[in-house]
C-alpha cells in the first residue's frame, strides 16, 4: 500500500503529493504492489485544486531516473530564503531498497515548480550510514522547523536503532541546521 501522503503547492498551481509506499506483505494487510517490484516513492498532481488527481505513479528525477527510496516518511518545505519548494526522505541505492529499509541517507532535493519532479544536481546527503552504527538505523522520523529570521531550516531526528546491540530506542538525538542560497 501507499501511505503517509505530504502534499505541496507548486508554482504552477498544480498540487504535488509524494507518497511512501511499500513493497511487501504483512500478515493482516496485502499490498497490491507487487513484493518483486522496487521501492520507489509514488506520486500524483491535480491540475483542479486537488478536486481530482492523476494516478499514483513512480516519482521520477530530471533526468528521468526513478526516485528509490523505502516505505517512509517524508516531507516538504517551501524556503523562506529563496521561495523554492524542498523535499526532506529517504533516497536510496535501488539495489538495496527493499520494504521499509534501508532508512538512509536521509536527502534534501528541489522539487521543480512546474512538473513536481525532483532536481537530481540539487540532491543533497543530510547524514547516512556511519562507521559503528547499525545497518538498522532509521533516519527517517524527524521534523522540520524554519527560523523566521535566519531563514535556516532546523531539523530535528532521533537515530532510531542507531547502535548495533542495543535497544532501538538508545540513541542519539540530533539537530541540523540547513542553510539555503
Amino acid at each position: 500500500g501507499i501511505s503517509e501522503p505530504v502534499f505541496a503547492e507548486l508554482e504552477s498551481g498544480r498540487i504535488l503529493v509524494v507518497m511512501r509506499a511499500s513493497n511487501v506483505r504483512y500478515e493482516h494487510w496485502n499490498a497490491r504492489i507487487s513484493p518483486c517490484a522496487p521501492g520507489y516513492k509514488f506520486y500524483c498532481l491535480s491540475d483542479d485544486g486537488g478536486e481530482t488527481f492523476s494516478p499514483p505513479m513512480p516519482w521520477y528525477f530530471d533526468t528521468r531516473e526513478v526516485v528509490y527510496s523505502p516505505a517512509t516518511y517524508s516531507l516538504f518545505l517551501r524556503s523562506r530564503t529563496n521561495g523554492k519548494l524542498y523535499w526532506f526522505g529517504n533516497i536510496t541505492d535501488p539495489t538495496k531498497t527493499y520494504r521499509n529499509f534501508p532508512r538512509y541517507p536521509l536527502q534534501i532535493v528541489e522539487v521543480d515548480e512546474t512538473w513536481g519532479y525532483a532536481k537530481k544536481d540539487t540532491l543533497t546527503v543530510i547524514d547516512t550510514l556511519r562507521e559503528g552504527e547499525s545497518e538498522e538505523m532509521q533516519l527517517s522520523n524527524f521534523s522540520l522547523i524554519q527560523d523566521r529570521e535566519t531563514g535556516d531550516i532546523e531539523l530535528y531526528l532521533t537515530k532510531l536503532g542507531q547502535f548495533p546491540g542495543r535497544s532501538v530506542y538508545d540513541s542519539e538525538v540530533w539537530k541540523y541546521t540547513i542553510t539555503l542560497p
